[in-house]
């Protein structure tokens, strides 16, 4: 298989990454196809649906580098699952597969297509192996069980001071080749989650007292979130400018 195209987006470390799709509805990437002159023909009509599956490349994890059984991201859940009972990178094959809403499709952008994804999950510069429409009537499955996935996910309460939003939403205007959205509702969503691995998330809950005042951190877009745990939710503390990333 060859890919399609790339993913741009907001998301240039692994660690902060959703962990599943549409829980960000503002990280709002660009799928860049390769410069096929097919690909704009092949995007027909694509328009008239509202979702789609972006079928990638877990292309950051080593070949052959995976696990019969995970710890799962959801921390009221303390037992290990079989990789397939998962979503987990560490898989036989690298592939992934993420539901994203559908937004503009560029068909003259320079270098090739451009198609707008809302509420992704994927790592910029991920390669893409396929794009196929999210059928209603078919992916929609109302009697479904979620399993180990069925606790709502919880969210924290977040606090940013207007010197740092300014910060983040200049990096938007810097970033626009990856990111088409509100770049400080992107970065506070992400907070609300939780960016920390699990094992940090598990061993310093944001409501035990105990960890009141410790300090975190996490790359997004060209910067540096610094944050720390205050009150049983998340303030930002400072807001670093990293090395540039193309």
């Amino acid at each position: 298989m060859n890919p399609i195209g790339r993913i741009r987006s907001g998301f240039t470390a692994k660690f902060g990454v959703p962990r599943q799709s549409l829980l960000v509805e503002e990280a709002v990437g660009v799928l860049k196809l390769d410069p096929d002159p097919r690909y704009a023909e092949a995007t027909r009509d694509l328009e008239s649906f509202t979702h789609v599956w972006v079928v990638f490349l877990f292309d950051r994890n080593e070949e052959g580098d995976w696990r019969p059984t995970i710890q799962l991201p959801r921390l009221e859940v303390d037992h290990k699952v079989g990789v397939f009972a998962s979503r987990s990178p560490h898989r036989p094959n690298r592939i992934g597969i993420s539901a994203a809403r559908l937004g503009t499709i560029d068909r003259k952008a320079p270098g090739g297509v451009e198609i707008i994804l809302h509420g992704i999950d994927i790592l910029d510069g991920t390669a893409v192996l396929d794009l196929k429409p999210y059928v209603p009537y078919a992916d929609s499955i109302p009697t479904a069980g979620g399993s180990w996935t069925e606790p709502p996910i919880r969210r924290y309460p977040v606090t940013l001071d207007p010197g740092h939003a300014s910060l983040i939403n200049d990096s938007g205007g810097r970033n626009h080749h990856r990111f088409r959205g509100d770049p400080v509702a992107f970065v506070v969503r992400m907070l609300e989650l939780d960016p920390r691995p699990t094992p940090q998330r598990e061993t310093m809950p944001i409501d035990d007292p105990s960890n009141e005042g410790r300090r975190f951190a996490f790359r997004v877009l060209d910067l540096d979130i610094q944050w720390e745990i205050r009150s049983g939710g998340i303030r930002v503390v400072d807001v670093l400018l990293t090395a540039s990333v193309d």
